[in-house]
C-alpha cells in the first residue's frame, strides 16, 4: 500500500496515478491504485518500486522503494528437514527397540510362571527382613543421635525420646530411666511395675533392664507397652538401648576422664613455669623480710611509713601468689559435672595465659593479643576451654622453639652477618585473636613457627598423631581439644604452611541475647 501528494497542490491526492514495477521488470501501467497483492511469489529477496504522476502527466522521477523477503515454507527450512531425519530416525531406533524388547519379554514369559510360583515363598521372606530393617534403622537413628550428645542428661533425654518415638504406634507407652537416683520419665508410663496382662487385659505390658558398667549396676531403663513384644523386638527395645545407653555413657566418662588427665599432664609439663610464676614473688618477700630484719638487727629506725608501703608491698605479693595458686586448683579441678554456664571467651585466653604467659616469655615469644571486647558470652565450661588456648599456646611454643633450632643451625654454615635472626627478618611470634563472626565467636592462635605439611594438616586432630618427639608430645592434646569444641556445639580448624607458620580457629556459638 502506498500514497503521494502534490508538492505544488494543483492535484488533489485522489487524482494522482501511479505505476509499479517488481524487481526492476516492467512498470506497469498508470492507475489510481494504491494496493497491490502478491499471492504466489517464489521465496527469495524483491524490490518494489512505486513512481506517481499528477494531472499533468508530470512523473515523480525518484520512485519510492521497499525491500522484502519471501522465505521458503516450512517444509523446505533446513532445521524442518533435519528434525524431520532426526524424527524417522528415532522412530526407526524406537522400532528396533521394541522388537528387540518384544523378544526379550518373549524370553522372560518363559521364567514368569517360575518366578511366580517362588514369589508367594519370597514374601514371607520378605516381610521378616522389613522388620529387621525397621529394628535396624532404629538401632542407627538411636546410635547416630546419641553421638552428639554433649552429656548423661542429653543421652538420657536422647534415649528415652528416640525408643517413644518408635513406640507410638502403639495404643499406650512409655519410658522410665533410672540412673545415680535420678529419673526420667517419656511417653505414658501409667505404672513401673514390670507385668504380663492375660489377653483380656488392658494394662501395659512392662519390661525392664539393667544398666550395667563399671561392674555393677547403676541405673535401670522400663519400657511399657500396650501391646506384648515379640522377642525380636524386645531384643532390639530393651537390650540394644541399653547397651547404646550404656556405651554412650561409657563413652562420656572416658572422654572427661581423658579431659582431666590432659589438664593434670599440662599442668605437669608446665611446672617450670609455674615455679618461676612462684619464685619471683617469693623473692620479693624474702627481699622485702630480709631487709627489715637487718634494720631492726642493726638497731635502725623504721618509720611507720616506710613499714606500711613495705607490708602493703609485701601483701599484694602475696595477694598475686593465692591468685595463682587458687586459679591452679580450680583448672586442675574435674568440671565433667559440673553444669555448663556462660562465660566470657576472654576471660578463658587471659587465665590460660596466667599459667603459660611466663613460659612464653622465658622462651623469647613475643606475644599479642587482638580481643574485641564486646564480645558475647558463649556456654559452657571455662576451665575446658582455656585447656583447649592452653593446648594451642604450647603447641605454638613447641613449632617456635623448633623453628629456632632450625634457623640456628641453618646460621652455623651462613655467613656471619646472616646469623641475627632479626636482620633476616623473623623473629618468635604468637597471635591470639577473638571476634564476633554472625552468631559465632572465633579465636584463632597463630604463630609464625616451623608448620606443617598438608598430610600433617589432615591427621592433626587424631589420636596420638604428633609432629613431635616421642618425649615431648604424646598425640592427644589437639584431640581432647576438638573433643571439647565439638561438646561446646562449635568446630575446630587449623591451617598451615611448611616453613611459615600455623593457625588453629575455633568456632563457638555465642549466647543469644533471652538466653
Amino acid at each position: 500500500a502506498w500514497e503521494g501528494v502534490d508538492p505544488w497542490g494543483d492535484t488533489p491526492e485522489g487524482e494522482l496515478q501511479y505505476s509499479w514495477c517488481l524487481n526492476g521488470g516492467e512498470w506497469s501501467t498508470f492507475s489510481t491504485q494504491t494496493t497491490r497483492i502478491f499471492e504466489a511469489l517464489p521465496d527469495g529477496k524483491y524490490t518494489f518500486e512505486v513512481k506517481a504522476r499528477d494531472r499533468d502527466f508530470n512523473e515523480d522521477p525518484i520512485p519510492a522503494v521497499i525491500h522484502f523477503t519471501v522465505v521458503p515454507p516450512v517444509w523446505k527450512e533446513p532445521w524442518f528437514i533435519g528434525l524431520m531425519i532426526l524424527g524417522i530416525g528415532i522412530i526407526g531406533l524406537q522400532a528396533s527397540r521394541i522388537v528387540m524388547e518384544q523378544r526379550r519379554l518373549h524370553r522372560v514369559n518363559k521364567d514368569l510362571k517360575k518366578e511366580i510360583a517362588e514369589r508367594e515363598q519370597a514374601e514371607e521372606a520378605r516381610r521378616k527382613l522389613d522388620v529387621q530393617l525397621q529394628e535396624i534403622r532404629y538401632l542407627y537413628r538411636l546410635r547416630s543421635a546419641l553421638g552428639t550428645a554433649r552429656s548423661a542428661d542429653e543421652i538420657i533425654r536422647i534415649a528415652g525420646e528416640t525408643l517413644t518415638g518408635v513406640l507410638s504406634e502403639s495404643t499406650s507407652s512409655g519410658a522410665i530411666i533410672r540412673l545415680n537416683d535420678r529419673e526420667w520419665r517419656f511417653g505414658e508410663a501409667a505404672d513401673d511395675r514390670p507385668q504380663m496382662p492375660d489377653a483380656s487385659s488392658q494394662a501395659q505390658v512392662g519390661y525392664e533392664r539393667p544398666l550395667v558398667w563399671g561392674g555393677r549396676t547403676q541405673g535401670q531403663l522400663q519400657v511399657f507397652c500396650g501391646v506384648k513384644l515379640r522377642e525380636s523386638q524386645e531384643h532390639i527395645l530393651l537390650d540394644e538401648t541399653a547397651g547404646q545407653i550404656v556405651g554412650a555413657i561409657e563413652a562420656r566418662e572416658l572422654e572427661m576422664q581423658l579431659l582431666q588427665s590432659a589438664r593434670l599432664i599440662s599442668m605437669g609439663e608446665m611446672a617450670a613455669s609455674i615455679a618461676h610464676e612462684l619464685y619471683q614473688p617469693l623473692g620479693a618477700i624474702s627481699i622485702t623480710v630480709g631487709d627489715i630484719y637487718l634494720r631492726l638487727l642493726d638497731g635502725l629506725d623504721l618509720s611507720k611509713e616506710e613499714l606500711e608501703e613495705m607490708m602493703k608491698d609485701t601483701s599484694g605479693t602475696v595477694e598475686r601468689m593465692e591468685e595463682i595458686i587458687n586459679h591452679l586448683r580450680i583448672f586442675s579441678r574435674d568440671t565433667s559435672q559440673a553444669p555448663e554456664v556462660s562465660f566470657s571467651v576472654n576471660e578463658s585466653i587471659r587465665s590460660s595465659l596466667k599459667i603459660i604467659g611466663a613460659q612464653l616469655q622465658n622462651h623469647g615469644i613475643d606475644l599479642k593479643l587482638e580481643l574485641s571486647e564486646d564480645l558475647p558470652p558463649v556456654l559452657g565450661h571455662p576451665h575446658q576451654m582455656e585447656q583447649v588456648f592452653l593446648n594451642f599456646l604450647g603447641n605454638a611454643r613447641d613449632a617456635l622453639d623448633e623453628r629456632e633450632t632450625h634457623v640456628a643451625r641453618e646460621s652455623a654454615y651462613s655467613e656471619p652477618r646472616t646469623t641475627n635472626h632479626e636482620s633476616r627478618g623473623w623473629g618468635k611470634r604468637v597471635v591470639v585473636r577473638a571476634q564476633q563472626e554472625g552468631e559465632w565467636v572465633v579465636v584463632e592462635v597463630e604463630d609464625n613457627g616451623v608448620g606443617m605439611d598438608e598430610a600433617s594438616v589432615g591427621r592433626v586432630f587424631e589420636p596420638f598423631f604428633t609432629t613431635k618427639g616421642a618425649d615431648r608430645g604424646t598425640g592427644l592434646g589437639l584431640s581432647i581439644s576438638y573433643a571439647i569444641v565439638r561438646n561446646h556445639g562449635g568446630s575446630i580448624g587449623c591451617e598451615s604452611r611448611k616453613g611459615v607458620g600455623t593457625v588453629f580457629r575455633v568456632r563457638l556459638p555465642a549466647v543469644k541475647q533471652d538466653q
